[in-house]
């Protein structure tokens, strides 16, 4: 008897508490004695159908799906809107088994079209809050920050409950446009919010068909905000001024963890979360990894979960040789990560006044765009650039690139390799022809 079968067979377990059998040549009369087992769901799958299995829940009807891993996922595709037993008999769902299969071979997708059809079915509506939640688990996903999520989340609710509530309705972009227009906040901010809805709007396209939303709901919405405004970053002289031996001296204000950050282009905590086991002197390589579930833990952060490989600059290679390796295996001591980071931009800001560099509005995340903007005015490969910095297309390369335009005379012929510690271009950086460079009428 199946049931006995059953009970004896060694179960596998599946998530969600599901239990699996090996293949069972199913028959009317086995299907009979089937009962889930254990009060769990139950899946067994039929030794004569590639991928048919029939999935009973303790307190629903036995259903059949074919299992087969489809788009880079294990598809579990129901045989049509009615596909329980004994509706479609072991005979027909072996039958519809070997269609479904011919579908996923060809590359269509029975779970998505169910999907279509029952978006086509509400009328093809594309509700706000459905679209909001897709793109909030993308980001999550993706490991885009608390800070960064609760806004955008804050943002589109506050816009479907000013009237954009399905992205699907015609003028749904004015009726955004409008509301954002009685904002009382920043431009920046503005931009901001508005590349928010846009971001939701991007991720409903790839979600919903396209009759139903044949187009990115807010793309009137692109290009009218003001542009991003130029980054804060520090000049060529005040980066030759970072990275001189009386700045690095100073460990205490962290000298040396300000000179890395400017020659990587690193973010804070991945700065000081960097091990030396990840640098390879040699190829001249920073290994940026994402951190497991301890470090997330302890603090450290990549953003977007992204891997990527740092380019070093050869001056930090000279200096990296002569730092000695702390007992923990860190770059940086622990303070770095311990400490509230609110006494990191304190630190910093005492650093600066030591060094005699005005403070200016620029923080800690200048650095980052320092190195930017150095790269780009001295000629580095954009693709490369690009990846070293981790940035996701060419939109940030040309936030940089007003600001680079007005040291590119001026640091055209270092071709992408800092000459910060150079004694000759340090004095012509900081000789008084070169100091104030005139930026009248760049854009």
């Amino acid at each position: 008897m199946l049931a006995t079968a059953l009970a004896t067979a060694p179960w596998l377990a599946l998530p969600g508490g599901t239990m699996a059998t090996p293949r069972v040549t199913l028959t009317e009369a086995r299907m009979k004695a089937l009962a889930p087992p254990r009060g769990k769901p139950v899946v067994v799958y039929d030794a004569k159908a590639l991928g048919l299995a029939i999935r009973w829940r303790p307190n629903g009807k036995p259903r059949w799906y074919v299992v087969k891993r489809a788009g880079g996922r294990m598809a579990w595709v129901a045989l049509g809107d009615i596909s329980d037993w004994p509706t479609v008999s072991v005979d027909l769902a072996r039958r519809l088994a070997g269609e479904a299969l011919v579908k996923l071979a060809i590359g269509e997708d029975p779970v998505q079209a169910k999907a279509d059809r029952r978006a086509k079915a509400r009328g093809g509506r594309v509700p706000m809050a459905d679209a909001l939640a897709r793109h909030l688990a993308v980001l999550r996903e993706r490991g885009r920050s608390g800070g960064h999520v609760a806004e955008l989340e804050r943002v589109a609710t506050a816009a479907a409950a000013a009237g954009v509530r399905d992205l699907a309705a015609p003028g749904v972009a004015s009726t955004a446009a409008g509301w954002l227009d009685t904002l009382d906040v920043s431009d920046q901010t503005l931009h901001r919010y508005r590349a928010h809805l846009i971001a939701v709007g991007k991720t409903a396209v790839r979600w919903w068909p396209a009759d139903v939303l044949p187009r990115e709901p807010f793309l009137a919405l692109t290009g009218k905000g003001a542009p991003m405004p130029a980054p804060p970053y520090f000049t060529p002289a005040e980066c030759a001024a970072l990275v001189a031996d009386d700045a690095l001296a100073r460990e205490d204000s962290g000298g040396r963890l300000w000179a890395f950050l400017l020659y990587t282009g690193c973010r804070f905590r991945e700065a000081t979360w960097a091990r030396w086991d990840r640098l390879d002197l040699d190829r001249a390589t920073f290994a940026v990894i994402p951190p497991d579930a301890a470090e997330h833990a302890a603090g450290s952060r990549v953003k977007r979960n992204k891997a990527r490989t740092v380019g070093l600059q050869a001056e930090l290679l000279a200096l990296l040789r002569t730092w000695p390796r702390t007992a923990d295996g860190f770059l940086f001591p622990t303070v770095w990560r311990d400490q509230p980071h609110v006494r990191n931009v304190f630190t910093f800001r005492d650093h600066l006044e030591a060094i005699s560099i005005p403070l200016d509005g620029r923080r800690i995340h200048s650095l980052r765009h320092a190195h930017a903007v150095l790269a780009v005015a001295s000629g580095e490969d954009s693709l490369r650039l690009r990846l070293s910095m981790g940035h996701a297309g060419e939109a940030m390369q040309s936030h940089y690139a007003s600001a680079a335009m007005r040291w590119r005379a001026v640091l055209a012929d270092w071709r992408g390799v800092f000459r910060l510690r150079d004694a000759e271009e340090v004095a012509r950086l900081t000789g008084p022809k070169r100091a104030p460079i005139a930026t009248e009428g760049i854009a």
